[in-house]
């Protein structure tokens, strides 16, 4: 799915008033000249000054163009604050290149890449571009490129004519247009933003894109590579895109008599979605097609299945197609893998991905036919929760898809370990990670055996040369209410001659848990700026024991510890039976967003963590 965006060039200047950013856009001014519904001249200036080389890539440009689109103008100079280093560049310096991971694009990359000699230093930059034909989106407003970046002055001019209906939606942002007329008769619209303060990163914040002030611009007409459509509703942008769909579903007989063959004996329609969902893993691989309106239309199910290969779009119609013969009915739809609610105003920069609606006696199947490796009946965390717009021939329909619950993206740890006199023993961990967290080891799974000793030693803080085995296998437990197979990766590694107490003469002081010996805390709620923003919940539990050595006394162990907040829970228990000790802890974290003033409730959770981590077996020698 093609998303329709203008990656410009950022540039900027400082007043020397102003105490130092480690980047501030002094000015940036953008125009765009809409000549027709597909034609349209954009002009931008921007101005940046850069004060650290931590953002010394926003000297650079880049951009991507289609076959549609060109450069008029370009223009850059690099200036010294407190130098006289000068040095320009012209359009002639621009690299063009068709080099794409994409196998089918009609895209090519426009960039120039500035080595940046001192700081500060102003790059300013001045560049036009002219879109001809296939207009289905503008270029948006979004003045701020990145982390730790002012905006002293930022405007943007669209002026269009008076007979076209432009629709715009404001986001992250209380700015209003100004509504005026141009010399020529247009209507002009003007969004200006002034002495913006930097967005600063933090932990557990939301992405910088769901931060920043931000408008978006479409036309409400489509006039799209002989297409024509309305993104006046959803409902009218779903009737545009089951027109691109038209005709596009049609199987070979080879195909239909291969689906006969596999679902006609199946007794349940789940089993006919499983052997197709097979089918299309043997069958087919998935690659990115973005030439012309093949980033909107899929490609033919024939086709595909000659081919054996198609991106999102056509490996879901190829699927529609076979369930279809099949007897099973399913929904073509479109949803973001970025963000998890849509607007109030249809447009391509949100969505970029399709996937298949797949009701069926044991539930509905949100399938992922670009990875049939992810389980049948499995909602992953791209997609899990966001809302998305089902496509039929009664338009577009908007939906949001089921999440899992917190206490099911479950990480569980067990650890064995055999202490002996010296201070050293062994260790025993399996791990495993559940649903939206299975993908945490999903990567071992491909690794060498060295290499998956190499991420244990990463992983668990252990020395390298100490880990004897570590290896990950792929496992599935039965959803609840019919939700399929829920994806679990375990992984098992072993150890020796692992330093796991100090010791003095008369004792030793062991760390019950040895895998949180570089945990530290993260104290977000000093100078919090930003609310509080976790994403998916999530469960650990952790069961630890720990065989003492022959011998030895037993003096003391850590303290239990229990603590339950709005954002969450940590609880410690520590029993002894025999030579063992035994620690159980879990962790729980919701999902959602909080106030800045609430991160203490999740420093105190931190900071419960902590003091169990430290916490120490204490044994007295013999």
């Amino acid at each position: 799915m093609r998303i329709i965006t203008l990656i410009a060039a950022v540039t900027a200047w400082a007043a020397a008033a102003w105490a130092e950013p480690t980047a501030q856009i002094r000015k940036q001014t953008v125009h765009i000249d809409v000549i027709s519904q597909s034609e349209y001249r954009m002009t931008e200036h921007t101005e940046v000054v850069i004060y650290k080389e931590t953002m010394s890539q926003l000297a650079n440009f880049y951009t991507t163009l289609d076959k549609s689109e060109k450069i008029e103008r370009f223009a850059c100079v690099v200036e010294g604050v407190n130098s006289k280093f000068n040095k320009k560049y012209k359009a002639g310096d621009l690299k063009y290149s068709e080099y794409s991971g994409d196998m089918v694009t009609d895209l090519k990359s426009v960039e120039l890449s500035i080595d940046l000699p001192l700081y500060p230093i102003v790059v300013t930059t001045d560049v036009t571009y002219h879109r001809t034909d296939n207009t289905i989106s503008y270029p948006p407003f979004l003045p701020i490129p990145a982390y730790d970046t002012e905006v002293k002055e930022a405007t943007y001019m669209i002026d269009f004519p008076a007979s076209m209906n432009l629709r715009y939606v404001a986001m992250d942002t209380d700015m209003k247009p100004v509504e005026s007329t141009t010399p020529k008769g247009k209507k002009r619209r003007t969004f200006t933003l002034a002495n913006q303060g930097e967005v600063v990163y933090e932990e557990f914040s939301k992405p910088l894109l769901q931060q920043i002030p931000k408008v978006l611009f479409v036309p409400e007409r489509l006039d799209y590579y002989g297409t024509q459509g309305s993104m006046k509703s959803w409902e009218e942008f779903g009737l545009w895109i089951n027109s691109l769909c038209q005709g596009m579903d049609v199987l070979p007989d080879d195909a239909r008599a291969k689906v006969h063959e596999l679902t006609d004996t199946c007794t349940t329609d789940w089993d006919k979605v499983r052997v197709l969902y097979n089918l299309l893993r043997r069958h087919t691989r998935y690659v990115s097609i973005q030439l012309g309106i093949g980033g909107y239309r899929p490609l033919a199910a024939e086709f595909v299945w000659r081919k054996g290969f198609g991106d999102c779009k056509a490996l879901t119609n190829l699927m529609k197609a076979m369930l279809a013969e099949a007897g099973v009915a399913s929904t073509y739809t479109l949803i973001s893998t970025k963000y998890d609610r849509l607007i109030d105003l249809p447009n391509f920069q949100q969505l970029n991905h399709v996937i298949l609606k797949v009701p069926t006696s044991k539930g509905v199947i949100w399938m992922e036919c670009t990875n049939p490796e992810i389980p049948l009946g499995y909602t992953h965390d791209d997609i899990a929760g966001h809302e998305a717009v089902e496509i039929s021939d009664k338009g577009g329909h908007r939906v949001i898809l089921p999440d899992y619950a917190d206490t099911l993206n479950l990480r569980t740890t067990k650890v064995k370990t055999v202490f002996r006199p010296d201070g050293t023993g062994s260790i025993n961990i399996i791990d495993s990670y559940s649903c939206h967290r299975y993908t945490r080891l999903y990567g071992w799974l491909k690794k060498s055996e060295k290499d998956c000793i190499n991420a244990a030693a990463r992983a668990y803080s252990l020395p390298f040369g100490n880990i004897k085995r570590a290896v990950a296998r792929m496992g599935y437990r039965k959803g609840e209410g019919g939700r399929g197979l829920l994806p679990l990766i375990s992984a098992s590694v072993e150890a020796d001659q692992v330093q796991i107490a100090t010791s003095t003469r008369a004792r030793l002081f062991a760390t019950i848990n040895p895998l949180h010996s570089n945990f530290v805390p993260s104290h977000i709620a000093r100078d919090r700026k930003h609310e509080i923003y976790i994403d998916q919940g999530f469960k650990n539990v952790e069961i630890i024991e720990m065989t003492l050595p022959e011998g030895c006394m037993l003096e003391a162990t850590p303290k239990p510890v229990s603590i339950t907040n709005e954002i969450g829970s940590f609880t410690s228990t520590v029993s002894v039976e025999g030579h063992t000790v035994k620690q159980t802890n879990t962790l729980i974290l919701r999902r959602g967003t909080y106030p800045a003033a609430k991160a203490q409730l999740l420093d105190d959770l931190d900071s419960a963590a902590d003091t169990v981590y430290k916490g120490k077996v204490i044994l007295k020698r013999p």
